[in-house]
């Protein structure tokens, strides 16, 4: 093949692709919207179910904290049921659980601390997850006749931002 000829494909492949382009719509801001719409829902449910999963946890962290401090006020506005702690004028509280168990904390047994116990899971399952609840443990030592102290633990769960008092346990 002569250098014409080449030169002459090459020309035509060029004045081709030339055309092609000049023939085809440039991409618009119209056609990456959907793209972009997928994109914005996906981050916001993530962002979602992330709060979900993560606000009973903190709403546990918050509620043991405050009843640490001694903020008992401020710990019944977290609960669903505002009579399961009762603080006392002479600085105690009592606890009740919801399934009708009690505990009576006088001052001297405060403050009230979180409590883990090894045997038990903050999570039940995967319908813990789904519900948004983080189970939780705070307990103290009680002073009882002749020196002897028993550690009394209060069984809870968040359910995103209330806290339910289940149980109280006696040892």
């Amino acid at each position: 093949m002569s250098a014409d000829v080449r030169l002459d494909r090459s020309l035509m492949q060029r004045k081709n692709i030339e055309e092609f382009c000049m023939s085809q719509d440039p991409p618009t801001v119209g056609s990456r919207i959907p793209w972009l719409g997928i994109v914005l829902v996906i981050v916001v449910l993530g962002i979602g179910v992330q709060w979900w999963i993560v606000l009973p946890g903190q709403s546990a962290s918050r509620f043991t904290s405050r009843l640490f401090r001694g903020l008992f006020k401020d710990a019944v506005t977290m609960l669903s049921d505002s009579a399961a702690i009762v603080p006392h004028a002479s600085g105690g509280l009592t606890v009740n659980g919801a399934d009708g168990s009690s505990v009576t904390f006088h001052r001297d047994d405060l403050p009230l601390m979180s409590y883990i116990d090894p045997g038990r899971q903050s999570r039940r399952g995967a319908v813990d997850y789904i519900q948004g609840r983080y189970c939780f443990q705070v307990g103290a030592w009680q002073n009882r006749k002749n020196d002897n102290r028993r550690m009394t633990v209060i069984d809870c769960v968040a359910e995103g931002r209330q806290v339910v008092v289940e149980t109280v346990r006696k040892y």
